[in-house]
């Protein structure tokens, strides 16, 4: 066989032509990006590095962070109900007092919401429960009867999160109900819900006559024994409300013995005013408040942080002798 020199000189040649192209086109090339599914890949020539990155393709998703429960300070005080996936999106919860007077208020807080998106929260009836038939509007789709009320339109904020006190006037009445939140957008489809939401709401007392609550005995600068009998006067003895005292040496409001009242709006309530040995010779203040929050005999509260109040007394100063 003889030797045939364009079989080995052709492709040698072109692989010098090949080497000479690159080397030349190199220099003009400062970074190139190559993406598939999954991967993305950067080429730059002046550090001569490959740099291999996962895209978003190959990204899981990323649940938002769970909202905390918060557990008030006082057990009973506030009830926090979580407000689950109703094959939806997102997440939160809704704190209420367990009882109110006149109305129903809640503050809602959500999050991985629809950026901006729009939302209304509804209370929802249960047939044969107790409240639905309370509630405003008649729900009469699918004839279910159902009770409802439907609050404003509600707009995220760019993190799709939501923080909303929601307000609510209702007649007195136990309410057993739903609490839903709504994406308008989406032919308002319920995507987030608590089926097993509970309050009481008291009769709001006539607004013909302000509400009143005043301390009559002791009066301003008398002296009071370790254990001091307390009264008064209430405008309306259905209103429910707390007898504090602080001794002045300290930063703390005592709840007293709930106050006994009467039909015609008298009241009374045993208070303690230092302990046999500690307090005496010591200076206090008696103050009476309607709150809608819950307190317990014996409770502290710090002077700064007294919960929002309803109606007050009068503030009356006395002084345990030595």
């Amino acid at each position: 066989m003889r030797f045939n020199p364009i079989v080995v000189i052709v492709p040698v040649v072109a692989l010098l032509i090949g080497v000479i192209g690159i080397r030349w086109f190199l220099p003009f090339v400062r970074e190139a990006t190559i993406e598939a599914p999954g991967v993305k890949i950067a080429v730059k020539t002046k550090d001569a590095q490959i740099g291999v990155t996962p895209s978003a393709l190959s990204t899981p998703p990323i649940s938002p962070p769970s909202i905390p429960k918060e557990e008030p300070d006082n057990k009973g005080q506030i009830i926090t109900h979580l407000i689950v996936h109703n094959g939806g999106y997102g997440e939160g919860r809704i704190e209420y007092f367990e009882e109110q007077i006149g109305q129903f208020e809640c503050k809602v807080s959500l999050q991985g919401l629809k950026p901006k998106g729009i939302y209304v929260l509804t209370i929802n009836g249960k047939i044969g429960h107790p409240g639905n038939d309370k509630l405003m509007k008649e729900y009469n789709r699918n004839n279910r009867g159902e009770g409802y009320y439907d609050s404003s339109y509600i707009k995220a904020d760019g993190n799709g999160c939501i923080q909303e006190q929601l307000k609510v006037k209702l007649p007195p009445s136990f309410y057993e109900v739903k609490f839903f939140v709504k994406d308008v957008t989406n032919n308002w489809r319920v995507i987030l819900k608590n089926d097993n939401v509970q309050f009481t709401v008291q009769e709001m007392p006539e607004q013909t006559e302000k509400l009143h609550i005043e301390i009559t005995d002791p009066h301003n600068g008398q002296n009071v024994t370790h254990i001091y009998t307390v009264k008064g006067k209430v405008s309306h003895h259905e209103l429910k409300f707390y007898v504090l005292v602080h001794p002045l040496s300290t930063r703390a409001w005592w709840v007293q013995s709930f106050p006994d009242v009467q039909d015609d709006g008298t009241w009374k309530s045993g208070c303690c005013f230092g302990t046999d040995v500690l307090g005496i010779g010591d200076s206090y203040e008696i103050w009476a408040i309607a709150t809608k929050e819950k307190l317990y005999v014996g409770q502290q509260i710090d002077v700064d942080e007294v919960p929002e109040i309803t109606v007050g007394s009068n503030v009356v100063r006395v002084t345990r002798p030595k």
